[in-house]
């Protein structure tokens, strides 16, 4: 692109506007018949024509509620960060990062005082990560040691259980954690902890509850008081005798985990998740989660599902129908809301038992541990699984007997299947009947798909179900009742392990076979082995987690039949062709049992831990009876004897690199309840290689080991690896390969009367058994090596080291969890499964990571409310940098409802030009109330033919500043000017109004879930601090002025890209008649509205907006654009935008139809925007020539008014239609003042019929200095203008050639309308290349197709500056072929010779069959290519309307098909070659049904995608050359890649 430009237009380009790109992108779904216009050429619809049946999605939340959600958040033994910007970097992290932002209740940027049993945010923190504090709590480093799982879940979904929530105060709490082995304590030993504690030196920090009344405590202790929380009998306690008291402190310094957030009057010691209410008067801020920015703004509906604690292994019962969280009548907190939208307060507490998701979920509770050494129902010495099995089987559930151990079960699948009978309007199965205090219980049943009428959806609301588990599933499979709809879990589970290769294989499972109900079987027994497998269905207890749990894999079978299975087929009026069908979600919390894996070579060993215990106190390995233990607590490191144990030290430092490390784990003998203490404490290390030989600080991992072959031996050889003396080891035998792992099983310590037996299962390596289980100590035979004991006792097997190689050829396979079989298959038919990253299903998080769990179920809410498609689209720029984002807008209203609103979400482009991680979304920042900065016009600008102008009237939108003197008059400015209708109450007055239209709810007036309307036509147009329209080069030229403007203009680009200048601004118009500026910065102010304008078009109509049964209409719905300027002795950066169909019908209680507007705005400092830098408004109102504006406004620059003067800018923009002359004109208007300088217009009746301009093309054709002379444009007759704006006097402005047509674009004697944009290049060998297509869809009929309608064409016309073309006849047809199985087309190569034609075209017609293909959009022009995007409309049935939106890339001379080589994916497959034109925009497999796309971003990268090295003898020239690429963007459709030489292009866009 190097080429000099002899023609130049200042529209906004890339080439002159770094970073500001446009693209605009149209469509997506709403509801019922457009309106019609009630005057005028043109029926103009007054809802998307592309509007269908349209819902928001519904979500059912299946939920775990049993005790692992009360482990501690942050394990400290896995990997979570320390790498760049906080990612894993392959090292288990096994104490506080400060580089790593902890998640919970504190904000890790805020630091905390203390008093009064409460926390509260006292300063920002700083240091390096942000995270260090002075003399006080780093919010980090409290999120680190306090938080449970239950608190992260709490906190990520709405914000904390509250425990005071009022308007003056909001404390939440951290969950009640049993001081039995759920306890942790956290060790800090760094010299640091002053950064983040009041503290000094090495502090142990124990977190419990200390009795069923007591305060979640944090006990903090000097020292290091590593197990504090792994003692026999109650753990967290202070100044113990007996048992414990080695491993308990003498004093402690007791905390209350309690916080008061969201309470400070400034915005930079507020936590960064408290948003933003506002009653009308007063702002209040509350913490709030992804149930409030997803269920606020209704953009999804929620419902829950959850375990019972009064049946812990029966399925689970309903706790909230799916339904909206708040808005559901016209006054707060009203039936079903969950939150109060005026405060932010939750509309019900957690004792309520009413049933929700915040109460609900705020009730879970652990309630049976007596807080002192036992389970009140859990507390049979042996608990076993089912009844009989000798008397010791007591649960009940598997089982009959009085145990009910409520804290434990998952019955995952039971729950899953509830929900699908719930979907189904099927009946319940399961009951909680006398559940805990506080849980919702009998909640009636309401059908999610009843009438919309009655609250309910329609069909075409997407259901999606997310599984919330605090782990792996158990006990879910003896109990599923009836499954709708004709799914039989077993064969879809069946057909899944198929499809996997499950089946006739060997693989780790605790038994094969059913478990049927109230069946005496030992499972309690059952330990992961390779079995063989035909059936997954049979599979039961999953490994290595939980073998004899009793867990099955049927929930992926359920998920897979919900996504193929049509749930509701006799659905009211949903046609037998469109299928109800659920996607599947899942996210576990984390794994029951952790595996650490070892890097070991090339490949990966897994090891996870394992105990069994027996009753028998004599048990050997071989009895039976045995059965799994509880894992309380993992260390890693080494542990020291005290002075009795010698000081001895076991285990190894673990290394950074992770070659050797050691793993102290604590068993309980009870798989749940009884004391729920430390019975046994093991430790598993391992060396690989070389690491074997370290020895500083601790001893070989042969020492002490039992070295007898037969006991510590090669896996590969059977021969001793240590060497010893009486069979006691103390070196390692022989040598150790960087290919093998040493192993060794210990006993630290025991206490218990069962009999104990430690292991590992192994996988990835040679062993012949998975299961490993070595170290056996009998029942009684009590002590401790670490404190009683210097060796071990003689009655204990010594510690067992083993070598293993790793192996691809392992003794089993390890299946996948049953929650990531239940993902991948639980995506609809014709979805991807991964399309995110290969081979890992989209739908599956495993957040290990508690920090995680918000972008996780952030990505999973994005997903699923994909239905809420975009509209409206802006790149920030052509060629990708650090900075460049993309902007969508959107809109939606639920079927049956009145709630229009709209969204703007920002999305980061990633360095080859696909989406990055989403920025912002304006819906989550904006709170209505009078905090807002909004102004309006009252009185347009008015130009007479005589030239005198009068200034718009602006001011700040108020009741005060509303034209009138009473109330009537006031509500007749707004649009009661016929009368005041029956449904505004005479109570409310002008202010209410007003206040309402400012975003804040009023009892009785529409309910909306945003205050952010809906955004349907209007463009959106990012204002970057970058944009630079090329003015400076005006500063080298002799000429006077254009030395003076061009320096000045360097100065202001200066300005504007300064720290301190204007943030990078998304504007868009929406119809809640308003014009919004949000800031676009990389600040945390993004996303937020810096203020809004009201043209007076909108004004006079919008009291509408509050009716409760609100019609839908157009207010700001046109085209934005934007420039630098130059008037007032300075530079300024203005915004030009139009109300486009808005005011097109007749308000209901106006007295007349409303007028179309264009408007002025000065945004060189959008933060300060005041009622002053509202320039002006031309309105049809005064402009009888002006219609209602569709086209995009330019603003250029064009002669002055004497020679050697200055240019003037202006804005042109054509008329639009339905004026009242029904001509075609073109107005020029001072950008300053808003004078209009001309209405040009053709000449001739025959020009006034049914008529109107549209878009325009503005080029510099008769200079070289960048100024506007020649404006091409298009009219609804499909006559191509040119007009002359060359003279300095705007007098002598007129259309060129002579008064006629340059081109009249007619196909078999039917007009072809030529709405869409217009973009020109230089001509073959001189004159002006002019491209353009046909088609309108603005009008009310416009969605009609049929056979007889007209067909459509794109156009490539060349200007040779000397004579108009004289048809089609003159230019060089191309034909349009359908390849790729129809996702792409052929368009023909026919030659064009320029000697004798004037150019091309293209009908949009493949073969014979008329579709109403059209082309409404803006041509763009890179590396040689014209691309068009055109639209087809549809008759889908649900979502937005079903068109199909398709992509054209043609070449610029001859209109050929120029898209050989495009690919779906960087160096992929090409979709297509040879002759390639088009292809269907899609997202995943899915068409980009919807709207039109009107636009196309070309994203050019900043290196080649896959570079070839140009050293390698196989990267030949022309390889190389072809390596570079472009991005083709689309919004609401996956980017597409085409290849394009290297280096510097030659074909350029003039403008």
């Amino acid at each position: 692109m190097t080429s000099s430009r002899r023609f130049l237009s200042l529209a906004p380009s890339t080439w002159l506007r770094a970073g500001a790109g446009v693209a605009v992108l149209v469509g997506v779904a709403a509801l019922v018949v457009p309106l019609r216009a009630a005057i005028g050429d043109y029926d103009i619809a007054q809802e998307p024509l592309y509007s269908k049946q349209s819902q928001p999605p519904l979500m059912m939340m299946v939920m775990s509620r049993d005790e692992q959600l009360f482990n501690k958040a942050y394990s400290d033994y896995s990997d979570i960060g320390g790498g760049v910007g906080g990612a894993e970097d392959g090292i288990i992290d096994t104490t506080y990062l400060d580089n790593f932002e902890y998640g919970g209740y504190f904000d890790p940027k805020l630091c905390y005082s203390y008093a009064s049993d409460v926390f509260k945010a006292a300063a920002a923190a700083g240091g390096t990560n942000g995270h260090s504090c002075s003399s006080q709590w780093s919010g980090n480093f409290l999120n680190w040691i306090t938080m449970s799982r239950l608190d992260v879940m709490r906190s990520v979904l709405y914000g904390g259980r509250r425990t005071t929530d009022s308007n003056t105060a909001t404390v939440i709490e951290r969950a009640q954690i049993p001081n039995d082995l759920h306890a942790w304590v956290k060790v800090y030993s760094g010299s640091d902890i002053g950064n983040f504690a009041p503290l000094t030196g090495t502090t142990s920090f124990c977190n419990a509850t200390l009795s069923a009344t007591g305060l979640p405590l944090m006990r903090v202790a000097s020292g290091n008081w590593s197990e504090w929380a792994s003692t026999a009998g109650y753990q967290c306690g202070r100044n113990r005798s007996g048992e414990g008291s080695a491993d308990t402190p003498t004093s402690t310094t007791d905390l209350t985990v309690r916080v008061q957030v969201c309470a400070s009057t400034s915005a930079a010691l507020r936590e960064s998740n408290c948003r933003k209410y506002n009653d009308g008067t007063t702002d209040y801020f509350k913490p709030a989660g992804v149930l409030q920015t997803y269920g606020e703004s209704g953009r999804l509906r929620f419902g829950l599902i959850s375990g019972t604690y009064v049946n812990p292994r029966d399925g689970g019962t309903l706790r909230r129908n799916i339904g909206k969280l708040a808005g559901n009548g016209t006054s707060f907190c009203a039936a079903g809301d969950e939150i109060n939208l005026s405060n932010g307060q939750f509309c019900n507490t957690a004792a309520s038992g009413v049933e929700g998701i915040i109460n609900t979920v705020s009730s879970f509770r652990i309630d049976q541990w007596n807080w002192s050494n036992n389970w009140n129902d859990c507390n049979n010495y042996g608990i076993l699984n089912r009844q009989g099995q000798g008397g010791n089987g007591n649960l009940t559930d598997p089982g009959n007997e009085s145990q009910k151990c409520s804290a434990w079960g998952n019955p995952l699948a039971e729950m899953y299947a509830e929900a699908l009978r719930y979907v189904t309007a099927g009946s319940k199965v399961y009951s909680d009947a006398s559940d805990i205090s506080g849980m919702p219980k009998n909640v009636t049943w309401a059908d999610p798909y009843r009438a919309p009428a009655d609250g309910g959806n329609s069909y075409c609301a997407t259901c999606n179900i997310l599984v919330m588990s605090s782990g792996l599933p158990s006990f879910d499979s003896d109990n599923l009742g009836t499954i709708p709809a004709s799914i039989s879990p077993d064969a879809q589970t069946d057909a899944i392990g198929t499809a996997e290769g499950v089946a006739r294989g060997n693989w780790m499972a605790g038994r094969i076979g059913k478990t049927p109900r109230y069946t005496s079987l030992n499972t309690h027994e059952d330990i992961c082995e390779g079995r063989a497998v035909s059936n997954l269905s049979d599979v039961r207890g999953i490994c290595p987690d939980i073998p004899s749990m009793e867990g099955s894999f049927l929930i992926a079978g359920l998920a897979k039949g919900a996504a193929s299975t049509d749930l509701r087929p006799g659905l009211q009026n949903k046609p037998a062709s469109y299928k109800v069908s659920a996607t599947t979600y899942t996210v576990a919390m984390a794994e029951n049992l952790p595996t650490f894996d070892i890097k070991v070579g090339n490949a990966t060993v897994g090891l996870s831990p394992l105990c069994q215990a027996n009753n028998a106190e004599g048990a050997q390995i071989t009895s039976t009876g045995w059965r799994s233990c509880f894992l309380g607590a993992v260390g890693i490191g080494t542990k020291q004897a005290n002075a009795t144990g010698g000081n001895l030290v076991y285990g190894r430092t673990y290394r950074d690199d992770g070659k050797s490390g050691s793993f102290s784990l604590v068993w309980e003998d009870s798989l749940w309840g009884n004391d729920h203490d430390n019975d046994v404490v093991a430790m598993m290390s391992y060396c690989v290689g070389a690491a074997c030989n370290d020895s500083t600080g601790f001893n070989n991992i042969c020492w002490r080991a039992d070295s007898r072959a037969a006991v510590s031996y090669s896996a590969a050889t059977g021969a001793a690896v240590c060497n010893g003396s009486n069979n006691i080891g103390t070196t390692i035998n022989g040598t150790v390969g960087e290919d093998e792992v040493m192993v060794r099983i210990e006993n630290l310590s025991a206490y218990a009367g069962n009999a104990m037996l430690t292991g590992y299962t192994i996988t990835g390596s040679n062993a012949s058994q998975t299961v490993q289980r070595l170290a056996l100590r009998r029942g009684n035979a009590n002590g401790s090596v670490l404190s009683t004991v210097n060796n071990y006792p003689a009655n204990w097997q010594r510690p067992v080291v083993i070598k293993y190689k790793a192996s691809a050829n392992a003794a089993a396979g390890q299946l996948r969890s049953p929650l990531w079989y239940a993902a991948k298959y639980g995506v609809r038919e014709g979805k991807r499964w991964d399309s995110k990253v290969a081979g890992v299903p989209d739908n599956y998080f495993l957040a290990r990571n508690p920090s995680k769990l918000k972008s996780a179920l952030e990505e999973i809410f994005d997903s699923a409310a994909e239905g809420d498609a975009p509209v409206g689209g802006t790149g920030s720029g052509a060629r990708i940098t650090a900075g460049s984002f993309t902007v969508a807008s959107s809109y939606r209203v639920p079927s049956g409802s009145y709630d229009w609103t709209g969204d703007v979400a920002a999305t980061r482009v990633a360095s080859n030009g696909t989406d990055g991680a989403e920025l912002w979304r304006a819906s989550t920042k904006l709170v209505g109330g009078p905090g807002r900065d909004i102004f309006m016009a009252t009185q347009p600008t008015s130009t007479s033919r005589e030239g005198v102008t009068t200034a718009v009237s602006a001011s700040e939108f108020s009741s005060t500043n509303l034209p009138g003197s009473s109330r009537a008059l006031k509500l007749a400015a707004l649009g009661f000017s016929d009368s005041i209708p029956s449904w505004f109450p005479a109570a409310l007055t002008a202010n209410d109004m007003v206040s309402y239209l400012r975003g804040t709810a009023i009892s009785g007036l529409r309910t909306r879930s945003s205050p952010l309307g809906d955004i349907v036509n209007s463009t959106t147009e990012v204002v970057s601090k970058r944009d630079d329209y090329g003015y400076g080069a005006w500063s080298t030229s002799s000429t006077t002025w254009k030395q003076t403007l061009g320096a000045a203009y360097t100065t202001f680009l200066t300005a504007k890209r300064a720290a301190s200048g204007p943030p990078t601004m998304v504007y868009v118009g929406a119809n809640d008649g308003m014009l919004h500026g949000f800031n676009a910065s990389d600040t945390a102010a993004a996303g937020s509205e810096e203020f809004a304008f009201i043209p007076s078009a909108s004004l006079q109509h919008m009291a509408e907006l509050a009716n409760p049964r609100y019609g839908h209409r157009y207010y700001v719905d046109g085209p934005l654009t934007s420039g630098d300027v130059y008037y007032g002795g300075g530079w300024k950066s203005v915004l030009v935008g139009t109300t486009g169909g808005g005011g097109a019908s007749k308000a209901p209680n106006a007295t007349s139809v409303g007028n179309g507007s264009v408007f002025g705005l000065n945004v060189s400092n959008p933060a300060s925007f005041a009622a002053s830098n509202v320039l002006w408004e031309v309105s049809g109102r005064t402009e009888s020539d002006l219609g209602f504006v569709m086209g995009k406004p330019v603003i250029v620059a064009v002669a002055g008014a004497t020679a050697g003067a200055a240019p003037r800018f202006v804005a042109i923009f054509g008329n639009g239609v339905n004026s009242t002359g029904g001509k075609a004109v073109l107005f020029v208007v001072d950008i300053a003042t808003g004078k209009v300088l001309a209405r040009l217009a053709p000449s001739g009746a025959s020009y006034a019929n049914r008529n109107g301009l549209m878009n325009i093309a503005p080029i510099a054709l008769k200079n070289a200095d960048r100024i506007t002379d020649t404006v091409y444009a298009g009219d609804m007759q499909g006559n191509l203008w040119k007009f002359d704006l060359s003279d300095r006097d705007p007098a002598n402005w007129g259309v060129g050639l002579g008064g006629v047509p340059l081109f009249t674009a007619v196909r078999e004697n039917r007009a072809q309308p030529i709405t869409g944009g217009i973009e020109v290049t230089a001509g073959p060998g001189g004159g002006v290349s002019v491209f353009f297509g046909t088609g309108q869809y603005f009008a009310a009929d416009d969605n009609n197709v049929s056979s007889s309608s007209p067909v459509q064409t794109m156009y490539g016309i060349w200007d040779d500056l000397k004579t108009a073309v004289s048809g089609r006849s003159a230019l060089i047809a191309q034909t349009i072929g359908s390849v790729s199985g129809g996702l792409a087309r052929s368009v023909s190569r026919n030659p064009v010779n320029y000697v004798s034609a004037r150019g091309w075209y293209v009908d949009l017609i493949v073969g014979s069959s008329v579709q109403g293909e059209r082309f409404i959009g803006t041509p763009t022009v890179q590396n040689g290519s014209i691309f068009f995007t055109t639209y087809i409309p549809g008759t889908a049935i649900c979502g937005t309307g079903g068109g199909e939106n398709w992509l054209y890339g043609l070449n610029l001379l001859s209109g050929a098909g120029s898209m050989s080589g495009l690919t779906n994916r960087p160096g992929g497959d090409p979709v297509c070659t040879g002759d390639c034109g088009g292809f269907k925009l899609r997202k995943g497999n899915d068409d980009s049904v919807g709207g039109p796309v009107r636009n196309s971003n070309v994203f050019v990268p900043p290196k080649p995608l896959l570079p070839c090295d140009p050293t390698k003898a196989t990267c030949g020239t022309e390889d190389f050359l072809t390596e570079c690429s472009m991005v083709l963007r689309s919004t609401g459709s996956d980017p597409m890649f085409m290849p394009r030489p290297c280096g510097r292009q030659s074909w350029r866009q003039i403008r």
